[in-house]
């Protein structure tokens, strides 16, 4: 059956929408995710079921941009830098710290490496719900805690600017125009248990909140980190401060390759101002 006639018997016969979803994403998930995901949208699917690394059910935004089509192409998100960090880092009997969790492609990565504890920090409310459904799989096996809050350097409410093209853009640094979210802020520092963990962090931009608000745990529990820097939105400025804190933290500093540096001024790509996946450990493997 041809790609367009099985989204036509999604519309047809609403009962049996996975089973024609599920035909279309074996045709079109890795040779074209971007026009299968337009064209759900565009005929109001705003969810589909896929198997997350061939093992995690879950459902897929799909408003997720990159990271639904790299789902969809790959069968799994941000492998790389994955591989690394399971290279670098060989301890798992510590809390894996998720701030700006999405719908969970980060934890479901991390219980494949092993992880058997996360806290996980999602703000937005359709991204939050999705989480809870991707991780609610994990609970026989591990322990789960879903908290619907940003993290920052003040604790109270925040509105996070809505991306209305991807949901994992949502941003408190960039205004896209199209509507905010009262959230919930908390510290780090006030709200985690006082227990080893390694903090995996994305968040738009606010990784140097984020970092202020946890000096105490980054010094006192936390083995390594994963963070997401992206010069345009944190400023070149901020940048230095973020090394500052890693560098008294943790005297191992990686790039997603594996790459070792004395400290964030030496990767290229950040001073060039691109985005860079930064791994900072307190010791070697």
């Amino acid at each position: 059956m041809s790609q367009s006639l099985n989204l036509m018997m999604t519309l047809l016969r609403p009962k049996r929408r996975k089973k024609y979803l599920a035909r279309i994403l074996q045709q079109v998930s890795k040779t074209n995710p971007s026009t299968f995901l337009d064209v759900c949208k565009s005929i109001g699917i705003n969810q589909v079921r896929y198997q997350f690394m061939g093992k995690y059910p879950m459902l897929l935004d799909t408003r997720g941009q990159s990271i639904a089509e790299e789902v969809l192409e790959k069968g799994c998100f941000q492998a790389s830098l994955f591989e690394t960090l399971s290279r670098l880092y060989a301890n798992r009997d510590v809390c894996f710290v998720n701030i700006g969790a999405n719908i969970g492609t980060s934890c479901l990565s991390a219980h494949a490496m092993g992880f058997r504890d996360f806290i996980a920090f999602e703000p937005v409310l359709s991204n939050f719900e999705l989480l809870e459904y991707n991780l609610n799989q994990l609970r026989e096996t591990s322990q789960i805690e879903l908290r619907r809050e940003a993290v920052g350097d003040v604790a109270g409410t925040g509105s996070i600017n809505l991306n209305p093209t991807s949901i994992g853009r949502h941003s408190f640094v960039r205004d896209f125009h199209k509507g905010q979210e009262e959230v919930p802020l908390v510290r780090l520092d006030d709200v985690l248990p006082a227990k080893r963990g390694f903090l995996f962090m994305d968040t738009e931009g606010y990784e140097l909140n984020v970092l202020e608000g946890a000096r105490q745990y980054l010094r006192n529990h936390a083995d390594g980190i994963c963070a997401e820097i992206t010069p345009a939105l944190i400023g070149q400025n901020n940048v230095a401060e973020i090394d500052d804190i890693l560098q008294e933290n943790f005297p191992l500093l990686y790039d997603a390759d594996g790459k070792r540096y004395a400290s964030l001024k030496e990767v290229r790509a950040l001073q060039e101002g691109h985005q860079v996946d930064i791994i900072g450990l307190k010791a070697a493997r």
